[in-house]
């Protein structure tokens, strides 16, 4: 993701020296396995700085809902609840994110509020890969702290 306009014009330069190496490559008669691959790597490459580039030029130009803002503070409270909806104790979502009982229960004392952005990608990216063992046919049923023993 492009963050700024100094690494907007970065990417930009990138993308005019990729084209020109996959235009020179191109140009090569009778392309071994190597440059094959080469090719197909600088076509990779440059696909994905274009996506990134129309994902900034489409920000800038004001394509994004700033509403989806206004969901973060039900985040910690959304946690709590995808944790019990999954039938999943404390101890259960410690275990699988590899922390202890009482780290859960601080976390979720305080909403999560005080938990670094990186440990609520890991839980709620526990949460949302047990989802599917949790709901199975009929909806949540067993606890999957049992499942996970």
């Amino acid at each position: 993701m492009i963050k700024n306009r100094r690494q907007y014009r970065t990417t930009l330069d990138q993308l005019k020296m990729l084209a020109s190496a996959l235009g020179q490559a191109k140009q090569m008669p009778k392309p071994d396995v190597f440059v094959r691959a080469h090719i197909a790597s600088l076509e990779t490459d440059i696909g994905l700085l274009q996506a990134d580039v129309r994902q900034y030029d489409s920000l800038r130009q004001g394509n994004f809902d700033l509403d989806k803002l206004r969901d973060i503070g039900r985040l910690g409270q959304d946690l709590i609840r995808a944790r019990i909806y999954c039938n999943m104790t404390q101890e259960g979502l410690a275990k699988a994110v590899g922390k202890k009982e009482q780290a859960i229960q601080r976390l979720e004392a305080t909403n999560y509020s005080t938990a670094s952005l990186a440990t609520v990608a890991i839980i709620a990216s526990t949460l949302l890969g047990y989802r599917t063992l949790a709901e199975g046919p009929h909806g949540p049923s067993q606890s999957l702290a049992e499942m996970a023993d």
